[in-house]
């Protein structure tokens, strides 16, 4: 009887497990400086991300990257595109 109930339990904590592992893959992948100078449009979408969300967004790894890169096409002479907020 035991054992059927340990082997009944071992399903819902397999699922579950399962369920927690899925949800971190979800996690947004997180971009170095010279990403967002290469990549001007999306360093615009994720900045314009992270105006919306201040408090939760604005302290992201990759919001502190687009900045980065925003500082560094400054000093070297890159176009910045304007920052469409919607």
């Amino acid at each position: 009887m035991q054992q059927s109930l340990f082997r009944a339990a071992r399903l819902p904590v397999i699922v579950i497990m399962t369920l927690i592992a899925t949800a971190c893959d979800r996690e947004e992948k997180v971009r170095d400086v010279q990403y967002y100078l290469d990549h001007p449009e999306k360093r615009a979408k994720v900045l314009a991300a992270c105006e919306k969300d201040l408090g939760e967004k604005g302290i992201t790894p990759n919001c502190v990257n687009a900045k980065g890169a925003v500082l560094k096409a400054m000093v070297q002479g890159i176009e910045i595109p304007k920052l469409r907020v919607e």
